[in-house]
């Protein structure tokens, strides 16, 4: 994202950029001229220097200890843009934290893969006070996305359920294409010729998953899409459901197989290692 912000975006002054771990933050910096970016080693020197913020953290603990350390400083006049997938009672409750600091707030998860971001293609779903979506949105189409699912002018907790349950659609898509796989392969079809009809009906996302789990790529060590931060969203997920009175009982299914990743490959493992959790539940090595 930060690279899109600084190759595309609308700027008229370096990108300011923090990161937890410094390193991160100066192995990125590299890349780019002084001109370009300017690397900041405290988050109150970062914010200091900053009047559009950008945040993008892991989960909920992450996001609520930022936005703490981020309001002791002076933010009066800023505006803050959270696109983290949290719970939507973590996005009311740092909604609250910035504005009676008097600073602007928009919570804007955003949908798609490392590779989907590195490309400018992320689809974002901004939600608050129409005056701050729209001062958010010449960096979305063109810059940091390819599509905008607008929540202007409406609760923030909505793009924080719609990010949750977009979310459930790609551990479903990859169940599905787990069992169908095991299937195949053990019926004697073979996971080759799943995979051609995968790609020739559906591509897409679809085809980048099944590749994956052809190839092997599903038992990665350096995760695209971690393991406990998918529980974290099946479990964010569900509460949504129970709050309203449905049932989401294909989670519990996803939640299950990812168990079983956690335990074969520890906090290394990818979500797209359900396939290995379906391999051992048909007899089959992970």
């Amino acid at each position: 994202m930060s690279t899109n912000l600084i190759r595309k975006g609308p700027l008229t002054s370096p990108l300011n950029i923090f990161n937890r771990t410094l390193t991160k933050t100066q192995e990125f910096a590299s890349k780019f001229k002084d001109t370009e970016c300017a690397v900041h080693s405290t988050l109150s020197a970062f914010a200091a220097s900053s009047t559009i913020i950008f945040i993008c953290l892991s989960d909920d603990a992450a996001v609520r200890a930022t936005i703490k350390e981020l309001c002791a400083t002076s933010i009066t006049g800023k505006l803050i843009i959270d696109c983290s997938t949290i719970h939507p009672t973590t996005t009311t409750e740092i909604a609250e934290q910035i504005t009676s600091h008097g600073a602007e707030f928009v919570a804007m998860p955003v949908f798609g893969a490392p590779a989907v971001a590195d490309a400018g293609l992320l689809v974002c779903v901004p939600a608050g006070p129409s005056k701050s979506v729209d001062k958010v949105l010449p960096y979305c189409n063109g810059v940091l996305g390819r599509h905008v699912i607008s929540f202007a002018g409406e609760d923030y907790t909505k793009a924080a359920t719609l990010k949750l349950l977009g979310n459930t659609l790609v551990f479903q898509m990859v169940e599905a294409l787990s069992a169908a796989h095991v299937v195949a392969e053990k019926c004697g079809i073979g996971s080759s010729k799943m995979h051609e009809v995968i790609d020739s009906l559906f591509g897409g996302v679809y085809t980048n998953y099944s590749r994956r789990m052809v190839s092997g790529d599903y038992s990665r060590d350096d995760p695209l899409f971690a393991v406990d931060l998918a529980r974290k969203d099946i479990r964010h997920a569900r509460d949504i459901a129970g709050a309203c009175g449905a049932e989401f009982k294909a989670l519990e299914v996803a939640d299950s197989h990812l168990r079983v990743v956690r335990d074969v490959k520890g906090m290394g493992g990818d979500m797209a290692g359900i396939y290995g959790a379906v391999r051992i539940e048909n007899g089959m090595e992970y």
